[in-house]
């Protein structure tokens, strides 16, 4: 009896171990899954709070100075941004397109495939073709083939095609175009009929005084073929670019440079359709007596 007894308390106490145990088991895994369930609201507050106070992707914008207002623009492919002219006196610095070179442009396909390499070699300023030159190629037509283009005086091919040449440009030149109607701009108009009767002489004619003009309100540079042009911004003090020898160096050889050398060789075998009948040539050198004539006496006047 004391051993049955005996064994009934050892129950008894197993019994109470085992419960107690038990419990603490329970209790430890609840106290374990409260934890974790802590853990993983406050990573939650956490990210969320970071999420919050992450900064927005920003789209990077292109600013168009349009006077006293600017449009903003988000980066996409090149395109002809037209300008408000009458708030020329805002635009920024840059390079102004004589209407020469549209019409080389148009005349050698390689320079149009050269674009990136010739605008690697500016300044990352605006590029400007104003209205000018759109009156321009009226009634001008393209060279009928190779022998046109290497003879280099009249030609008699299709029409010359503005609104082509102008909308191929920003993709050739890999960046935008800014179109500038200055029919009704006073300030370009103004200013280019002072320069016309002192540099008229030099050659200087109505759209290549409205160049000039632009060009110097907006501290420009003008990029041009014309001698008489780059003579008369060379006497009015505005930066200019000679276009042949600017491509010469950048692509070595221009095609401009391969034209004259073929209309050399064409001189030389074919010398009578050469043969100036209006006196073109003559008149040309007279001017360039005159241009230095004019010189020498600005530095004795200088002198004395």
């Amino acid at each position: 009896m004391n051993l049955i007894a005996f064994f009934k308390n050892k129950l008894i106490i197993l019994r109470k171990i085992f419960t107690s145990s038990s419990k603490s088991k329970i209790e430890i895994q609840s106290v374990k899954s409260e934890a974790h369930k802590l853990i993983q609201t406050k990573s939650l507050k956490i990210v969320q709070a970071e999420s919050i106070y992450l900064p927005p992707k920003i789209q990077p914008v292109k600013t168009i100075p349009l006077g006293q207002s600017q449009i903003e623009l988000p980066y996409s492919t090149p395109n002809i941004i037209t300008l408000n002219q009458n708030n020329i006196n805002n635009f920024e610095p840059g390079y102004t397109l004589d209407t020469n070179i549209l019409i080389h442009f148009e005349d050698y396909p390689e320079l149009l495939k050269s674009g990136n390499k010739l605008v690697n070699k500016l300044s990352n300023k605006p590029i400007y073709i104003l209205s000018s030159t759109k009156n321009e190629f009226l009634n001008k037509k393209c060279p009928k083939n190779n022998f046109e283009l290497n003879r280099d005086t009249t030609f008699t091919g299709k029409k010359r095609n503005f609104e082509n040449i102008l909308n191929q440009l920003p993709s050739a030149l890999g960046t935008d175009i800014y179109y500038v109607n200055i029919e009704k701009c006073a300030d370009v108009i103004n200013l280019a009929k002072k320069f016309m009767p002192d540099l008229k002489s030099w050659g200087l004619h109505k759209a290549d005084s409205q160049f000039l003009a632009f060009s110097k309100l907006t501290n420009s540079t003008l990029i041009t073929c014309d001698k008489d042009l780059i003579r008369s911004c060379n006497m009015a003090k505005c930066e200019v670019i000679e276009f042949r020898s600017f491509t010469e160096k950048v692509l070595q050889p221009s095609p401009l440079t391969i034209r004259e050398r073929n209309t050399r060789i064409l001189r030389k075998k074919l010398p009578s359709i050469f043969n100036s009948k209006n006196g073109s040539g003559k008149k040309s050198k007279n001017r360039g007596v005159w241009y230095w004539l004019i010189v020498i006496l600005r530095k004795l006047c200088i002198q004395y």
